[in-house]
């Protein structure tokens, strides 16, 4: 390593002025908020991620207990508890104005904004002032973080984790002691989100730097990555060490088979992945980020290397690749990490495009959604007045009786954003093209989460058939036994029903006089059993339940 001490003067010399003529503070702020409120509140827990998240904050809300995740009653070891002790903690400051999943999902629209404003962070230091909020644009307009980052998704922690520890390495170059303070937060932050995976790539990262450029090879660095682990330790023992004290099987559960079996594959978890699946699902992820970051460092690409702000962002990029190409299981949310890395080198683009592409870009954004508020005004009238009649039909057949109310607040709240929409289009300088697809993606969303809302609910929750459930139950019974049933269902029957389950094998005979089977079929009957109740959630043929209560013999009579 290079024993140079001093402040490092590529950093400074490599920064690029953004463009003049920025987009007004109050209408960026406006449109931030635009895109992180709606759908955080109004809606029950979702299929299928949410429902199982939220069983697990109820526990906690409930039990107090922190160490051992719970899920209606059976220890969940895949994740750390950090997402659902900070949602609990919301549950109980805003249950008197919210509901519980609605106080909960607050925690992903926290998060989310500490992602925001530390990606915010990361582009300005690297590139200088004027790049944070176009590195926001960059990441907000990212299709495949609409959904994920406005439910109740623990993917949301270890996306803010990876952001601060980028900031730290960027900081690091100029401050090292506080450069190290937010590595090692992120690292501990994504570690107790979801395990090995961030501090893994985190790691991995910190080892590459100084192979990849040489602003990396000082001691500076040295006391930066020291500073990251004094910070991080606290982080990756204090829960492990208080789970191995409760429970040394749980204990290897979580970091054995959940950790690395998970990442190996022998634990045989998780839907299977090959090599190329994010090369495939990234182009529409990531868009319009991934296009922007290539447009935006194009023109450095013969002294990328020599430029810091292009190689820490982009050797993240890298490393957070190939870690989800190796893994053993897939799925788009995982490749959330990515589009931190590819919104700061995003940020490079305004100002660098060429008046054509500009234009192409814009334009782009601007019809498609034009055309996608469009659709959205014709499903809600669709909903409420029967026009148009064939939208109307397939809405019908896919919940049928649901009947729509209009909501003052919410049809005002969509007309605003269409409003906003309109004036940030009307915003011409050289962020254009960016902003164009962040206000339009802001816009969508908004217009789905509010005019739509309660009939996505109906579709997606589970909490009418629990109800359902609940009001069928025999007023007397010993257990209910569930056959078939997953993480999300047995969540929600506890959250909505106060019934926790027993699993059953496929041949195993229960000692439970009542029983719910999930099947794929329609109605079960099976030997002894009486059907108490048979259904699905609305608009869900896929799901077949059964409710099934053990027919008790009848005494004989005794000869005489």
């Amino acid at each position: 390593m290079n024993n140079s001490g001093g402040t490092l003067q590529p950093m400074t010399n490599r920064k690029i002025p953004a463009p003049t003529a920025a987009l007004p503070s109050w209408l960026f702020a406006m449109l931030l908020v635009a895109w992180i409120v709606p759908g955080l509140v109004g809606h029950e827990p979702w299929k299928a991620d949410e429902a199982y998240t939220f069983g697990l904050i109820h526990h906690i809300v409930t039990s107090g207990d922190w160490v051992v995740p719970t899920l209606a009653g059976q220890p969940f070891m895949e994740k750390p508890p950090l997402y659902f002790l900070t949602a609990a903690m919301f549950v109980k400051t805003f249950t008197p104005w919210l509901s519980a999943p609605d106080a909960a999902r607050l925690t992903s629209g926290f998060f989310a904004a500490l992602t925001i404003l530390f990606t915010m962070l990361s582009a300005r230091e690297l590139f200088g002032a004027g790049r944070g909020r176009h590195a926001a644009l960059a990441l907000i307009a990212c299709f495949g973080l609409l959904t994920p980052f406005h439910q109740m998704l623990t993917d949301v922690v270890m996306v803010a984790g990876i952001a601060a520890a980028l900031y730290g390495f960027a900081l690091g170059l100029r401050r090292p002691l506080l450069g190290g303070l937010f590595i090692g937060m992120g690292v501990g932050i994504g570690f107790m989100a979801k395990g090995l995976l961030a501090p893994g790539t985190i790691g991995l990262t910190a080892l590459v730097l100084p192979i990849v450029a040489r602003q990396w090879c000082t001691k500076r660095y040295l006391m930066v990555l020291a500073c990251a682990l004094v910070v991080a330790l606290p982080w990756l023992t204090i829960w492990p060490l208080a789970l191995w004290q409760r429970s040394p099987e749980l204990f290897n559960q979580w970091l054995i088979t959940n950790n690395f079996g998970r990442f190996l594959g022998y634990a045989h978890l998780g839907p299977g992945s090959k090599p190329w699946d994010y090369f495939l699902e990234l182009p529409w992820f990531a868009w319009p980020a991934l296009p922007f970051a290539l447009l935006g460092i194009w023109p450095e690409r013969g002294g990328a290397r020599r430029n810091p702000g292009i190689v820490l962002p982009a050797t993240l990029a890298l490393v957070t690749l190939v870690v989800l190409m190796l893994a053993s299981d897939a799925r788009d949310i995982y490749a959330l990490p990515l589009l931190v890395p590819l919104a700061v080198l995003a940020s490079l683009a305004p100002g660098r495009l060429s008046p054509a592409v500009e234009r192409i870009f814009y334009w782009a954004a601007g019809v498609l959604f034009a055309v996608l508020a469009v659709l959205l005004w014709s499903a809600w009238s669709a909903l409420h007045f029967g026009m148009p009649t064939s939208l109307a039909a397939w809405m019908d057949h896919r919940l049928p009786g649901y009947v729509a109310q209009i909501n003052v607040l919410t049809l005002a709240v969509g007309v605003a954003l269409v409003v906003l929409w309109i004036a940030l289009m009307r915003y011409r300088g050289p962020e254009s093209a960016l902003l164009a697809w962040a206000a339009g993606a802001a816009m969508i969303w908004g217009l789905a989460m509010t005019q739509l809302e309660s009939w996505l609910d109906v579709g997606n929750s589970y909490r009418d058939m629990m109800l359902a459930v609940k009001q069928v139950m025999p007023p007397h019974y010993n257990c209910v036994a569930n056959k078939n049933l997953g993480e999300p269902q047995r969540a929600m029957l506890e959250y909505y029903a106060d019934i926790d389950t027993q699993r059953v094998g496929h041949n195993d005979v229960t000692h439970c006089d009542v029983m719910l089977t999930q099947l794929s079929y329609d109605v079960v009957s099976l030997p002894g059993w009486r059907v108490l109740w048979h259904g699905h959630r609305s608009g869900d043929h896929s799901e077949h339940y059964t409710l099934l209560q053990k027919i008790t013999p009848q005494p004989q009579p005794q000869p005489r």
